[in-house]
């Protein structure tokens, strides 16, 4: 793996490694400089790696290992003398912190309504009357929560969870859009990591919220409002408890079979437009238009935009008749997104003009060597 690889995926796992770092330490500062030693270890080990493919599971491999020696180095420096004012935390034996972070992984779980009443009675330490107060609900129904939670900890504490696959390759989505009347609210709602990876979660399987969060390794406290506002602009929908999206998505293992299976055609199609192009080169030079004696390739590329523009645009669209389907906050368009790395890197752009007068342009844009012209 070459090193411009390495720190785009060490750069992309970041958040995952720093993430894993606090919930096995004690404060900030231990998690930064844990996460800083599995870092330096992966870039010393990775020449070991025989695999590219096996990167993240020799990822996470690497991080256990840096872990255990970090708490080894870390029992060593421990003294007898215990100061006042010692965390309770650093009291209990490892075995009993590996407990602990079992309990912080169900209380990310949680529900909102759940967790706030746990986390105000337990850790709080308010009465069951102020925690209504807080919460504008009844004390039975604080009762109650605090009950059910306590079900659903027991539950979870002994469960083997494992987290996706996104928890540590997130996906990059970008959402697309056809058809008119789109508010600009819309533009935005998914350019957080975090709504884009609970869209592709949800794709393929219809998901409650706690296997949302496991699946995307992000604690339920910091999705539950893009969860939310998803579901609000109806960009996922609900069945009881579960998710999942209203929208397609054109991942990059979709883009890859789309390739293969058009290939043929793509070649056949490519070899018309270049025999029309040489057949016909003489006649439209003839025309007389301004730069009309430009380079064959430059020429090749002008003629070949108005063809494909001739066909998909104004032939091919124009015989589709269908209404647009309508979403919430007025919108009428076609909604889908796309995975980053699905997306060419060609791009290819159409517009047009008319004066009063009645004159028509129209101008495309389309990179040659890496410049839009």
């Amino acid at each position: 793996m070459d090193k411009q690889e390495l720190n785009r995926r060490i750069s992309e796992a970041a958040r995952s490694i720093l993430q894993y770092c606090k919930a096995r330490t004690r404060n900030s500062s231990e998690a930064e400089d844990l996460a800083q030693d599995i870092v330096l270890e992966l870039y010393r080990s990775v020449p070991n790696l025989r695999d590219d493919q096996a990167f993240y599971g020799f990822m996470w491999s690497v991080a256990a290992n840096v872990y255990k020696q970090w708490l080894k180095q870390k029992k060593k420096m421990q003294t007898c003398s215990l100061e006042e004012n010692i965390p309770a935390e650093e009291l209990l034996p490892e075995e009993d912190q590996e407990e602990l972070y079992l309990l912080r992984r169900e209380l990310g779980l949680l529900a909102e309504k759940y967790r706030k009443a746990t986390i105000l009675y337990y850790i709080e330490g308010l009465s069951c009357s102020k925690i209504a107060d807080a919460l504008s609900i009844s004390e039975s129904m604080v009762k109650y929560l605090l009950f059910k939670s306590r079900q659903i900890l027991k539950e979870g504490l002994k469960m083997e969870r494992n987290y996706g696959t996104q928890s540590y390759d997130p996906k990059e989505l970008q959402l697309k859009f056809w058809g008119y009347s789109m508010p600009e609210a819309f533009y935005h709602i998914c350019d957080s990591k975090i709504a884009q990876n609970i869209l592709f979660a949800c794709y393929n399987d219809t998901l409650r919220a706690e296997q949302i969060s496991l699946e995307i390794g992000v604690p339920l406290p910091y999705m539950e409002d893009q969860l939310e506002q998803l579901y609000e602009y109806e960009l996922l929908i609900k069945d009881g408890k579960r998710y999942s999206s209203n929208i397609a998505i054109f991942s990059r293992e979709l883009n890859r079979e789309i390739s293969c299976k058009t290939e043929a055609s793509c070649q056949s199609i490519t070899q018309r437009i270049k025999n029309c192009i040489a057949e016909k080169q003489e006649a439209i030079r003839s025309i007389g238009f301004t730069g009309n004696r430009m380079g064959c390739t430059a020429f090749a590329w002008q003629i070949s935009s108005i063809l494909l523009y001739k066909a998909i645009i104004e032939r091919l669209q124009g015989r589709l008749s269908f209404s647009y389907p309508k979403w919430k906050k007025g919108a009428d368009c076609i909604i889908w997104a796309v995975e980053d790395a699905a997306q060419s890197d060609w791009s290819f752009g159409i517009s047009n003009s008319c004066n009063t007068a009645g004159d028509y342009i129209q101008y495309m844009d389309f990179p040659i060597n890496g410049e839009m012209v």
